[in-house]
Formats: structure tokens, C-alpha cells, sequence
């Protein structure tokens, strides 16, 4: 009867540690995939990340190379190029309700913005931007349910935002002639605190 025991426990044990041994080695190749998947659905369109590496020290992580591709209504292409965002959180604040960053950097290498006929400004297109369609007063379980979710939203907030932004190309495809305007914004390092 002990050595069964025994042998549960053991095996117990080296489960925690094999597992505790994936999300050492494994934690940035999950943290990629989570930040690939959730960043496309929230946008509608495609995106690309080429590292994610974690700063265990500042509670926080950076990504390298991330590509959002055209909303999926419009012709394939690249929408932003943002070779590197910073995240630092602060952890303790999560558990009051509230979502702290630390510091937000990121570096907005060239956003190429597109006027398609019929369809508008591929920009505008994103998920986040949409308009919310204003629903009829008969869906009075919908709006308890936003009004739920709302109430267990963490509030958001930003110690310190730091961002660079390049170049702006804007592509008219609404007229008779294709035009093609490039705009060299310049802003290195603009810095915003308590947001």
C-alpha cells in the first residue's frame, strides 16, 4: 500500500517537473502564439511576429518585428511595420482590478495606409476602429451581458508611453489615376506619462 502511495507521489512530482521544464524552455514560443492569435482576431487581419523575449527582472517583454497585414477585405499587404514594442507590467495591480504598464514603447517603422473604392481606408477597416452597430431595445440580455463583462474589465493604465513613428505612405486607388503620397513623420521618442 505505501509503495503505490509512494510511487503516485513520485510520479506526482515528476509531472510538476516536466512540465515546470516545458514553460521555462517554452514560455516565449506561448507567449508568441497567444500574442499572434489574439492580435489577429482583435484586428481582422494578419499578423506576423518574429521574437517575443521576456524580461523577467521588469515583469515585462518585448517584441520584435511585428507585421499587421491589410484588414482580410482588402488586397493582401502590410498595413504597419513595428520592429519593436516594449511592455513592462506591474503585477500586483492585476489583482486590484487594474492593468498597469509600467512603460509602453514601440517603434512604428512605416504605416502604409490605402483608399480602396467602396470599401474606404483599409485603417479604418481594423476591428478596433469599426463602429459598433447600435442594437435594437428587444436585445435587453445583450446589454446586461456587456454591461457584466464591463464590470469585471480591468481598468487600464499607463505609466509611461514612449513611440517613434517613420514614415506614412498613403496609396489612393478612388480616382482614375493611382496616387502614391509618402509623408517622412520624424517622431523619435515622444514620451507621455500617467495615461
Amino acid at each position: 500500500m505505501f509503495k503505490g502511495l509512494f510511487q503516485f507521489i513520485f510520479g506526482l512530482i515528476r509531472l510538476v517537473f516536466f512540465l515546470a521544464l516545458f514553460v521555462v524552455i517554452f514560455h516565449t514560443w506561448v507567449i508568441k502564439q497567444v500574442l499572434t492569435f489574439s492580435l489577429s482576431y482583435q484586428l481582422g487581419a494578419d499578423v506576423a511576429i518574429r521574437a517575443v523575449k521576456m524580461d523577467w527582472k521588469n515583469t515585462g517583454f518585448e517584441i520584435q518585428g511585428l507585421e499587421i497585414g491589410n484588414p482580410y477585405s482588402f488586397p493582401r499587404g502590410t498595413l504597419a511595420d513595428i520592429p519593436l514594442i516594449i511592455v513592462s507590467l506591474d503585477l500586483p495591480s492585476i489583482s486590484k482590478g487594474v492593468l498597469r504598464l509600467k512603460a509602453l514603447g514601440f517603434d512604428l517603422q512605416e504605416l502604409q495606409v490605402m483608399n480602396v473604392p467602396q470599401k474606404g481606408l483599409n485603417l479604418l477597416a481594423l476591428k478596433v476602429l469599426q463602429k459598433k452597430e447600435q442594437e435594437d431595445s428587444g436585445s435587453l440580455s445583450r446589454q446586461v451581458a456587456r454591461d457584466q463583462i464591463k464590470k469585471y474589465t480591468p481598468e487600464v493604465m499607463i505609466d509611461e508611453l514612449v513611440f517613434s513613428l517613420g514614415e506614412i505612405s498613403y496609396l489612393d486607388m478612388s480616382g482614375p489615376a493611382l496616387k502614391q503620397t509618402r509623408y517622412r513623420a520624424g517622431i523619435r521618442g515622444a514620451t507621455y506619462y500617467d495615461l
